[in-house]
């Protein structure tokens, strides 16, 4: 994920965000500041999260959510971020 990219999705979010409730903005900031973090990480080990990782580590996020299971899947980049995001927001699942 390039700054360029990063830009694009907060501008992109940031036009819409008049008509979202405040929690959902707190939940997606907690996403963007875990996915900045372990991006951030994995570039200290030369190593790189894609956008396309990111998107597909939504998918299982969305699912992850539904069974409250971490998913099953071979990339480890998707498991941790998965499992980042979900030690994050745990505490706002009921």
């Amino acid at each position: 994920m390039n700054e360029e990219d990063l830009t694009a999705l907060f501008f992109k979010a940031a036009r819409n965000a008049g008509s979202v409730p405040e929690e959902v903005k707190c939940v997606f900031e907690k996403l963007v500041l875990v996915t900045l973090s372990y991006r951030d990480s994995l570039k200290r080990e030369q190593r790189v999260l894609t956008v396309e990782e990111v998107r597909t580590a939504l998918d299982l996020f969305q699912e992850t959510l539904r069974t409250r299971r971490l998913p099953e899947t071979e990339n480890p980049r998707l498991k941790d971020l998965v499992a980042l995001w979900y030690d994050e927001l745990k505490v706002y699942l009921r």
